[in-house]
This record gives C-alpha cells, sequence and structure tokens, in this order.
C-alpha cells in the first residue's frame, strides 16, 4: 500500500465536508406555498399557506404579477418567521399573480412560488329610472355574487372620466356586506350625462359595476291671472315645474329686460313641489317680468312670463244691478266659450301633436284664463280677453299672444 494513501482518504474527507458547509444538499433548506383552495375575486382575502426550515432572519413573502422580475417590483409583501404559517393578501385587482418566498431580507434567496388567478367578482346596477331631473331623487339597485364587503360603495363620475380625482360631488354611500340592496341617490346639480359606479372595497380600484343615467334641466312655467293690472291691484302667479322643486325655489318681479342678478323689486319663496301661486302686490306702473329659479341663487331660471301694470281703474259712485235672468244668460255664454274653446284646443293637439301632449288633459279656469296644461312638453294654450295665448318651449316660455280667438275658432271649425 502506498504511504500516502490514508493522507489522500483522510483529505477526500475534509474536502466533502467543506463542499457540504459551503454547498447545502438540495432539500436541506426545503419551502412550500400552497394555496387555501377557492377561487379569488377581486373582493376576497387570497389565503397561502407556507412550511420552509432554516430560514434566516428577515425572510418574507411577496405577491408578483407573473413575469415580473424579483427585486424591486413586488406588489404587496408580509414578514414570515418560524417553519410554517399563513399569509393573506386582499383586494388585488383582476390578474394572474405569483407569490414568492425569499429566505432572507433580499432576493437572492427565492425558496419557493405559488401562482394563482384574482377576477373581477360579478355585479350589477339597475336605475329606477335612465333620465331624472336635476336634484331628483333616484334608486340603484346593487347585486354582487360572490358578496362584497361592507366597505364596498357607489359614487357618481361623468363617463369615461378616471377613478381618481373625478367623482361628482355627490355623498358617496357604502353598500353593506352581502350580495345585494337599494340605495337612494339625489341627482347632480347640473344637467349632462353620469354613471354611477359599483366598487367592491374602500378603494377605487376594483369597479366591478357601471350605470349610465341622464340629467335634464328642470322646465317650468307660469300663469298671471290676468294679462294687465290697475295700480296696486294684486298680482296672481299660477306656477307649475315637470318636476319637483327643492327647497329654495323662488319667483321674482323683474322691470322688464333686467337682468337676473340686479333690479329686482320683489320676490317671494315657492313651496317644494311641482305647482303652487303665489301673489304681489303694491307693483308700481310699468312693464315686468315674473321669473321662476329653481335654487336660491340666480342662475338656474326655469321660466318667466311678462304682464304690465297700468293706472287705477276709474271708479264711479252708481250702482249697477244684474238681474237674475241676465246672469244666468253672463253663465250660458261662458259655457259656450269654454266649449268652443275645448273644441279647439282638441283641433291643436290633433295638429300639433308634437306641441301639445299628451291629448286631452282637463280644461281649468283660473281667474280670466280657459287653459288647458300639456305635461309632456310643458305647454300651456289658454283663452283670455278673446284671444288665444300660448306659454311653452316654442315661445322661450314667454307668454305669446297668438291673436283674436275667434279667427282660430273658424280656422278649426269650432263656431
Amino acid at each position: 500500500m502506498n504511504c500516502l494513501d490514508p493522507l489522500r482518504r483522510r483529505l477526500g474527507i475534509l474536502l466533502a465536508s467543506a463542499v457540504f458547509i459551503l454547498f447545502p444538499i438540495a432539500g436541506a433548506n426545503a419551502a412550500s406555498l400552497t394555496l387555501v383552495p377557492g377561487g379569488w375575486t377581486s373582493s376576497d382575502q387570497v389565503t397561502i399557506n407556507w412550511n420552509a426550515t432554516g430560514l434566516a432572519s428577515g425572510s418574507w413573502i411577496a405577491v408578483y404579477a407573473v413575469g415580473s422580475p424579483d427585486n424591486g417590483s413586488y406588489l404587496t409583501s408580509k414578514s414570515i418567521s418560524g417553519t410554517s404559517g399563513v399569509v393573506t393578501f386582499g383586494l388585488l385587482a383582476n390578474g394572474n399573480y405569483e407569490a414568492r418566498l425569499f429566505g432572507d431580507g433580499g432576493y437572492s434567496q427565492k425558496q419557493a412560488t405559488v401562482a394563482f388567478t384574482v377576477v373581477t367578482p360579478a355585479g350589477s346596477l339597475s336605475l329606477s329610472s335612465s333620465t331624472v331631473k336635476v336634484l331628483e331623487s333616484t334608486s340603484v339597485t346593487w347585486s354582487s355574487q360572490p358578496g362584497i364587503t361592507s366597505n364596498g360603495w357607489i359614487g357618481v363620475y361623468p363617463p369615461g372620466a378616471n377613478e381618481y380625482g373625478s367623482l361628482i360631488d355627490i355623498p358617496i354611500q357604502y353598500v353593506s356586506a352581502g350580495t345585494g340592496g337599494k340605495l337612494t341617490f339625489s341627482a347632480p346639480n347640473t344637467a349632462g350625462s353620469y354613471e354611477f359606479r359599483l366598487f367592491a372595497d374602500y378603494g377605487y380600484t376594483v369597479r366591478i359595476a357601471t350605470a349610465p343615467f341622464s340629467v335634464a334641466e328642470l322646465i317650468g312655467g307660469m300663469v298671471p291671472n290676468k294679462s294687465s293690472y290697475a295700480s296696486g291691484e294684486t298680482v296672481t302667479l299660477a306656477w307649475t315645474a315637470d318636476a319637483a322643486l327643492p327647497e329654495g325655489a323662488w319667483i321674482g318681479i323683474y322691470p322688464s329686460g333686467t337682468e337676473n342678478k340686479y333690479g329686482t323689486v320683489a320676490y317671494k319663496s315657492v313651496t317644494a313641489g311641482s305647482s303652487g301661486s303665489v301673489t304681489f302686490s303694491g307693483l308700481a306702473s310699468g312693464s315686468y317680468d315674473a321669473r321662476l329659479f329653481r335654487d336660491s341663487g340666480y342662475d338656474r331660471k326655469i321660466g318667466s312670463v311678462s304682464f304690465s301694470v297700468g293706472a287705477a281703474a276709474a271708479t264711479t259712485s252708481s250702482t249697477t244691478t244684474t238681474s237674475t235672468t241676465a246672469t244666468t244668460t253672463s253663465t250660458t255664454v261662458s259655457a259656450t266659450t269654454n266649449a268652443k274653446s275645448d273644441c279647439l284646443f282638441g283641433w291643436a293637439e290633433t295638429n300639433y301633436g308634437t306641441l301639445f301632449s299628451p291629448r286631452g288633459p282637463l280644461s281649468t279656469s283660473f281667474g280670466q284664463y280657459y287653459y288647458r296644461y300639456y305635461s309632456q312638453t310643458n305647454a300651456y294654450l289658454a283663452v283670455i280677453a278673446g284671444n288665444l295665448v300660448y306659454l311653452g318651449p316654442l315661445s322661450g316660455n314667454q307668454l305669446a299672444d297668438l291673436g283674436a280667438v275667434s279667427t282660430w275658432y273658424a280656422n278649426a271649425g269650432c263656431n
């Protein structure tokens, strides 16, 4: 035997030991990541079990988009210690992900990975109406399966606007945890196109449903009980709107031609609702505009009408007595005139349906006016003092004199 053989064997053993110390055999620090069974949506917590041995201080698990490099591109992370445990990562946007376990405080000791997919939860929004008036209430029904958290919420946005910084100034509302419910919102203050958006959590990233809607400006009108008044006579204005007016709506009296923000000689608040009347007294002689505003400012005028105030009517000391027979006869004439007017209104509805709709509303007497109001087209057609008058969108919501009603009776075949 060569005398060097024992030395060689001893040196081989030492070298093998050194290799083992510098380069541990595979499996010495074995680690694993396993997902708790289930499908994950962006409203869920993703739960991961981990097992490892020989972890260094500062070990951690991070979530990456699939294909992202280890260094500096993780989305969220959790520190770990010991030999096993559970970590959860929640409220991730839909996409493909990978959890990676690192055996030290850096990126060099990646010991295990597991892939998973997050999908957007199925959900929907439905509205009580896709068209509402400004500030009108509307109901929003929401559903989501699986259920979203109690931090889910609904807000209003312009169509296509970015989630951040574009939320319309209407209070958001949180949904209760579960699979569905109904909330009531007040429509935006400005006419235009909007959309409700349902989010799965307290942030902006997980939008699960959208519902578009439009907001229309209120339309209103007024009818005075007379077209002209004597000085000192009370002016009565009947007003209507195509939806309930909010608190703060008002009617102002202006000298004709003055701007909305200047020259108001009298004003009165109107009760919240869609119709009513107000009275004004003590107006000096002149021409006036009555203007209806839908809120406490001057920028939302939704209707106006003109009238005049003249000299006081002359008075006499004589007394006129009307006989019962004569009175019964000022009644027959009125009934005949109203019947002819109804005939004329029906003719207008048949021949000009785009202006006067719906057909056949009840005729109403108000002061010296005998009229019909058409709610769908927000228009009035009235007979007063031998003339036919119109108030509606075609006249810019100004009272328009259409001429002698006798001519219209003849044209309509209502004589």
